[in-house]
């Protein structure tokens, strides 16, 4: 086959390649930023990061007067035995109590000592067996806690007998129970 470049037709096609060729160069170069400027601008403003803080973060510490420990004056407690007689169980207490101070204070386990007795033989001592529970009292709030006796005389020794026993907190009066 023979090409006539003599041929009018020939240069036409020739023309309508080259200038696609240069158009498609030219969106191209166009789209890659060879246009207008601002839109650069803008994408490099919108990535670059934030200052940093000019202050720094503050911290505020709160120090809280520690309550005075609980005195009997200051309290009204009562003290219940929550059966007359416990056969096989462990006697139990409840105790309830009023903060009638002016200011909230710390009662501490060993404040409300429950103490069991039978005649003149002191048997146990919930402030020696580390019994009841340690919590701040607000002025005028009730409490209230149950104190568990495991039968033992003193904290772990021999199991007490049957018989008449009286349960007492200071101030309170006296609960008579039976042990069976």
């Amino acid at each position: 086959m023979r090409v006539d470049a003599d041929r009018p037709q020939y240069w036409r096609r020739r023309i309508v390649v080259l200038g696609g060729v240069l158009a498609a160069a030219g969106s191209l170069l166009w789209a890659c930023g060879g246009g207008e400027d601002e839109p650069v601008r803008r994408i490099v403003r919108d990535v670059t990061p934030p200052p940093p803080p000019t202050a720094m973060p503050t911290v505020t510490v709160t120090v809280r007067e520690i309550a005075r420990e609980c005195v009997a004056d200051d309290l009204a407690a009562t003290l219940r035995a929550t059966r007359d007689a416990y056969a096989g169980t462990s006697p139990r207490f409840r105790v309830s109590v009023v903060n009638t101070g002016e200011e909230p204070c710390a009662l501490g386990k060993g404040t409300l000592d429950v103490r069991i007795t039978s005649g003149s033989d002191r048997v146990w001592s919930s402030a020696r067996c580390g019994q009841g529970t340690s919590r701040l009292l607000r002025s005028g709030a009730p409490f209230s806690d149950t104190i568990t006796w495991d039968r033992r005389r003193a904290c772990g020794g021999a199991e007490a007998g049957p018989g008449t026993y009286v349960a007492s907190l200071a101030g309170t009066g006296e609960q008579v129970f039976r042990l069976r």
